[in-house]
């Protein structure tokens, strides 16, 4: 029996890339006024005309890197249902625990009640280990959130686990949404347009009041959902500036990039060097490559630095990752596997916009040293199996 297809993970990918050309475009012909670090104002005209051909040079190599590999997708695969219905009984109460798990390590994480209550958004006693422990252990909870529970139950768990998931007042709890949406739509098909829609609006509000947090004088769980935030919060400003920073910002910190001298030839080596930064000349260059405290160089913008070879090669390399991670994706068969191809790629399509080079490579290593694991270890117990 064959099925619909499923959104193949470089669809974020093109779709984050063009949201950004699109909305920055648009932002500019209605003039909107926001501009952090005044990086609008100081985009001259010529830079922000060269950036549009840059980008759409780009895209075009990234695409012809990705048609380039010889290799055949096979989306029509089996829905994601069929596996939960052989491999999960519904169970209520196994996801309540992972939450209370979840709830446990980051407790831990901000040492005690600084999850609760805190005056800084970033205490310097948060154990950056537990946290980013915690963090992905949440991705676990959303998978069972979905396949544990019935479609309206498992909405009830994700509004729980997200107020839960708030108090560290992390973008990254975004992610979870974006994570709870695909598998939802694979494992739950015949949920019709209502719900899509009823999401949506959820998402769109419950990403600005992520966005509010940081800018509050007390932080923590307790007064991150206190009625005084609630009410404080003008959701049509923050959502402008939501829309702004996701596409808007990405696209001039590009363009101030682009205004910057070229960088050497020895700053891409170290760029895409695997080896730890203490093993190379990384934090010798590192504020080389920074527009200012808090802005550093954004992926593109580094390449469009190093001269159109590099950059252009470049593109086909990452056109030839975005296949690669199809072709993983399309033989997946409803693995988790999947759930990691579309994380990584998420994480890409942020990397490449606001930071560096050097991280948006890394990426790209962890994700193939993991996947190479991943089949070394399945192809181990599988001789195992045999024995």
């Amino acid at each position: 029996m064959v099925y619909r297809k499923r959104l193949l993970p470089s669809m974020i990918f093109f779709t984050v890339y063009f949201a950004v050309m699109i909305i920055s475009l648009l932002a500019l012909t209605l003039e909107w006024q926001n501009d952090l670090f005044n990086f609008k104002e100081n985009s001259k005209k010529e830079y922000i005309v060269k950036a549009y051909e840059f980008l759409s040079l780009f895209i075009i190599f990234v695409w012809l890197g990705y048609k380039s590999l010889p290799i055949k997708l096979k989306i029509k695969s089996k829905h994601l249902a069929k596996v939960v219905k052989k491999s999960f009984k519904k169970s209520f109460y196994k996801p309540l625990l992972f939450v209370l798990a979840y709830l446990f390590l980051m407790y831990f994480a901000y040492e005690g009640n600084g999850y609760f209550i805190r005056d800084s958004y970033l205490p310097e006693n948060r154990d950056k280990f537990i946290y980013t422990v915690a963090s992905f252990f949440g991705f676990a909870v959303i998978y069972l959130i979905v396949v544990k529970t019935t479609p309206k139950i498992s909405f009830l768990y994700l509004l729980f686990f997200l107020i839960v998931a708030t108090g560290s007042g992390s973008r990254f709890v975004l992610l979870y949404l974006v994570t709870y949406l695909l598998l939802f739509t694979n494992f739950h098909k015949k949920s019709g347009l209502k719900f899509y829609l009823l999401f949506a609006v959820f998402a769109l509000y419950f990403s600005i009041f992520l966005l509010f947090l940081r800018g509050l004088d007390s932080h923590g769980l307790i007064n991150y959902i206190s009625i005084d935030t609630l009410q404080a919060i003008e959701f049509i400003d923050v959502f402008l500036f939501f829309i702004f920073y996701m596409f808007e910002f990405s696209f001039y910190v590009l363009v101030n990039v682009m205004q910057e001298p070229n960088l050497p030839l020895e700053f891409f080596f170290t760029a895409v060097n695997p080896m730890p930064g203490v093993l190379t000349n990384w934090y010798e260059i590192s504020k080389s490559v920074r527009l200012n405290e808090f802005a550093p160089y954004s992926s593109i913008g580094e390449l469009y630095l190093y001269g159109n070879f590099i950059a252009f090669g470049f593109a086909m390399f990452i056109g030839v990752i975005l296949r690669l991670t199809d072709y993983f994706f399309s033989k997946s068969r409803g693995q988790l596997i999947a759930i990691f191809l579309y994380f990584i790629v998420m994480l890409l399509s942020a990397y490449f916009w606001q930071y560096n080079l050097r991280s948006f490579s890394r990426i790209i290593y962890y994700f193939v040293f993991l996947y190479l694991f991943y089949l070394g270890t399945k192809a181990l117990f599988s001789k195992l199996t045999r024995l």
